[in-house]
């Protein structure tokens, strides 16, 4: 039963690092994609603004 618990924990250790950078470079990428959504909507609102 002690073998079974120290594997959990060994497992949780080394988890938990790789789900926090796979959840940072997921916020990287989210931000990423965010700020070229914003370049296309200015670009389209610019564009609409010179076609009137």
């Amino acid at each position: 039963m002690t073998s079974f618990l120290s594997a959990v924990g060994f497992i949780i250790i080394i988890y938990i690092p790789i789900f926090y950078r796979l959840h940072a470079t997921n916020r990287k990428l989210e931000d990423r994609i965010i700020q070229l959504e914003a370049k296309w909507e200015t670009r389209n609102v610019v564009s609409i603004h010179k076609k009137k």
